[in-house]
Formats: structure tokens, C-alpha cells, sequence
């Protein structure tokens, strides 16, 4: 009795065992391109108030899932992702492996990004990204108070060249009014912040400087006069200036709007609130 008990117990031991051994050989639960997706969302999630869905459709707008594969070292999935538009930049299409683990309920944690050759935990990917974009989005900022301010050192630059001349050649001068009306229209344009009246301030503002170039062919005593001759120069180095800083302002805007499309940044970027920028001004200026 006794012997045949034992035998049964080995049976079940030997069985059991042989159930362990097949559930270890079991191959693991293959990582798809929606579990990457889904799995990047959750971590974004983490640092941000955004619906998963709204992060997974903005995450498939900049990047796409390339090949998938599992460790047999440690264990873990690794996926590659590609930036999705393609770059003026060196990094012309840029891909990094990601690195997750599969967890207990069938999902996947999203652990570690590559960047520059080197594995990094996700912790330091938040604030490395929103201190990056916002000091790019800040510069932006400071680029448009530059154009602003360089809009309006342009009126006064070209008011003080004209009051000179109207000294010397003993009346106003033709571009005068329609100077004055421009810089009234541009002060209360920056003061309003309307994006359109601004666009039509700086092209009356252009329009008004732009006789004062000519003055000295209508008024020979303009050209002996050295005060109005060195006025007259920095009319022209306000005009350059002003094209200097809306240049500027612009670079600015496209340099920002394309660090939200690079990796490893666009993988967090929608989650932080960074969105595309558009410029206040005509391009074409």
C-alpha cells in the first residue's frame, strides 16, 4: 500500500514537473506595434492629463514602429521607431531602439530610450525634453519681442531722419504724414496684439520708410548735411535689422516646430503640452 501510494506520488511529481518544463519552453507573448504604441501612451499618461487615444494618434502622426524583438538575455522587448518626417538636419530620419518589459496582466512598461549610443532610464527623458522644447519655445518668444521692438526703432529711426530734414529744407517733408499715421498704426497694433493688424502695420510702416531713400535726390542740401547723411544710413541699417529679426523670428518658429517631429523629444512632446507653432507674420514679408 504504502509502495504503490509512493508511485503515485512520484507520478504526480514527474507530471508536474513535466508541466513546468513545457510552461518555461512556452514561447512569450510576441510584442505588436499597437502594444508599443499603447505602452508609450501609458508612460506619457503618467506625466500628463491628455486621453491615451488623443496620445496614441498624435504618436502616429511623427513616428512609425519598426522591428520588434525580445532579449533572451534579460527578457525584454526592444522596438525600434522612426521619425516619420524626414529632416533638413543630419538626423535625416533618426531611429532609437526602446527598450520595455512585459508585466504580470499581459501589458508592457515602457523602461529605457536610446540616445547618442547610449541607454537611458525613462525618468530622464521628462525633464530633459520639456526643459529642451521650452527653452525653444521660450526663444521663440523672445524673438518676436526682438521683431516687434525692431519694428518700432524703425518708425522712430525714420521720424528723427525726417525731422531734420524738415529743418534743413524748411517744410515737411512728403513721406512725413504717412510716416506718422504708420507708426500710430504700429504702436496700436503691438499694444492690441492683433496677429492681422500687425501683418498690416509692418507693410505700411515699409511703405512710409521706403521714400526717404530718394529725399536727397529731391533735396540737393540733404546730401552736404552730415547730421542728415549719418540719419539717412541709419534708416537703412533699421530697415536691415528689422528683415534681420523677422528672419530671425521665423528660423526660430521652424526650428521649434521641427524638434517636435525628432526623437527623442516627439515622444513625449503632445503629452507636455507642446504643440506646432504658427507664425504672426506672412512668410512671404
Amino acid at each position: 500500500m504504502l509502495k504503490s501510494i509512493a508511485k503515485l506520488n512520484l507520478g504526480l511529481f514527474v507530471l508536474l514537473l513535466a508541466s513546468f518544463t513545457v510552461f518555461a519552453q512556452a514561447p512569450a507573448k510576441k510584442m505588436t506595434k499597437d502594444d508599443v504604441f499603447r505602452a508609450i501612451a501609458a508612460q506619457v499618461l503618467t506625466q500628463s492629463e491628455s486621453p491615451a487615444t488623443s496620445i496614441i494618434g498624435a504618436l502616429d502622426e511623427v513616428i512609425e514602429i519598426g522591428e520588434i524583438t525580445l532579449s533572451p538575455k534579460d527578457g525584454k522587448w526592444l522596438a525600434v521607431v522612426k521619425e516619420k518626417t524626414p529632416s533638413t538636419a543630419v538626423s535625416v530620419n533618426k531611429e532609437i531602439p526602446l527598450m520595455f518589459a512585459a508585466q504580470p496582466d499581459g501589458t508592457w512598461k515602457w523602461e529605457q530610450f536610446k540616445n547618442d549610443a547610449k541607454f537611458y532610464p525613462l525618468e530622464r527623458l521628462y525633464p530633459y525634453a520639456k526643459d529642451y522644447l521650452t527653452r525653444s519655445r521660450d526663444g521663440v518668444g523672445a524673438t518676436w519681442k526682438k521683431y516687434l521692438a525692431a519694428m518700432t526703432a524703425q518708425g522712430d529711426v525714420a521720424f528723427k531722419a525726417l525731422d531734420t530734414a524738415k529743418a534743413i529744407i524748411k517744410k515737411d517733408p512728403e513721406p512725413l504724414a504717412a510716416l506718422n499715421t504708420a507708426r500710430e498704426s504700429v504702436k496700436k497694433a503691438i499694444e492690441s496684439g492683433d496677429v492681422d493688424a500687425l501683418k498690416a502695420a509692418y507693410k505700411e510702416i515699409s511703405q512710409a520708410v521706403e521714400p526717404i531713400a530718394k529725399l536727397t535726390d529731391e533735396f540737393p542740401d540733404l546730401k552736404t548735411n552730415d547730421v542728415y547723411v549719418r540719419q539717412a544710413e541709419a534708416v537703412e541699417a533699421a530697415k536691415k535689422q528689422l528683415k534681420a529679426a523677422r528672419d530671425e523670428y521665423v528660423n526660430g518658429i521652424n526650428q521649434y516646430n521641427d524638434r517636435l517631429l525628432r526623437l527623442p523629444f516627439t515622444l513625449v512632446a503632445f503629452g507636455f503640452g507642446f504643440t506646432k507653432m504658427e507664425p504672426q507674420i506672412d512668410l512671404e514679408q
